[in-house]
């Protein structure tokens, strides 16, 4: 990521989405705050979070480190539900737009079910926390 960064002339003009499967299918293990951490320390290091525009929301089929990109639903997979909780409050993405990328049936319902559980892990009254 960070070689796209250096090699183009205008790297402020650059934005990633941030997936949670694949974060967790590169064999970074999010499940719980010190490994959520660790990943986004290393985005910061790299290119930094204000190049962070967006986040993947989903759940994973395959295992840590499967290198396999495999969508659940949230809280259905091998992330689980709590590694959302942690997710969905970090202040540093407070503002940040995220939008889920998981299995769909035509109707829909299964994205107003994890709207709902991950709406339910969000703190009530969190306080937002503007990056630098």
């Amino acid at each position: 990521m960070d070689y796209i960064f250096e090699k183009v002339r205008q790297p402020e003009r650059l934005g990633v989405c941030l997936d949670t499967a694949h974060f967790f299918a590169a064999g970074y293990d999010i499940r719980k705050p010190k490994g959520w951490d660790t990943a986004i320390d290393e985005v910061e290091k790299m290119i930094g979070l204000d190049q962070v525009l967006a986040f993947h929301l989903n759940d994973s089929k395959t295992d840590l480190d499967s290198r396999v990109d495999r969508h659940d639903h949230i809280g259905h997979g091998l992330i689980g539900k709590n590694a959302f909780k942690h997710i969905v409050n970090d202040a540093r993405f407070a503002d940040t737009p995220a939008c889920l990328e998981t299995p769909k049936s035509p109707d829909l319902h299964e994205d107003v079910e994890n709207l709902n559980t991950l709406r339910s892990l969000r703190k009530k009254g969190r306080a937002k926390k503007k990056r630098t």
